[in-house]
């Protein structure tokens, strides 16, 4: 084996990272926007199913991708040379505070709290208890 560099430069890595997570992990909350449709067309029983996906999109992709979003981009910023008080960079920064305030304080939680409430009235149309 000779010893060859790497190719790919940690701005480059750091843009990759950048961009799957937004892709990826963002991405992948457009979906939520489907899921009450076809949960209710198949059969209202999939509703309970349905929040937790949501849950876990919001918990485990939308969350950390948010995290990733704003660590690589804050590296990028560095790396170009960019000063932090930029107006575009502040309103970046902003939309991704704002978007994990909304995932932590209201979607996690309502998705919660729709899932008890779809669980509990299905369990009580069927005479039963669903888990």
């Amino acid at each position: 084996m000779s010893d060859m560099e790497l190719a790919v430069t940690t701005y480059e890595l750091s843009l990759f990272m950048h961009i799957t997570a937004a892709v990826g992990g963002l991405g992948a909350t457009f979906a939520e926007a489907i899921t009450y449709a076809t949960a209710v067309r198949l059969d209202p029983r999939h509703l309970p199913y349905k929040h937790s996906l949501q849950l876990a999109i919001n918990k485990y992709l939308a969350l950390p991708a948010l995290v990733v979003l704003l660590a690589t981009g804050l590296y990028q910023a560095d790396e170009a040379g960019f000063e932090l008080g930029r107006l575009w960079l502040v309103g970046a920064m902003s939309i991704v505070a704002l978007l994990a305030v909304m995932i932590v304080a209201y979607f996690i939680p309502e998705d919660r709290r729709l899932q008890a409430i779809v669980g509990r009235d299905i369990a009580a149309f069927e005479g039963g208890e669903v888990t």
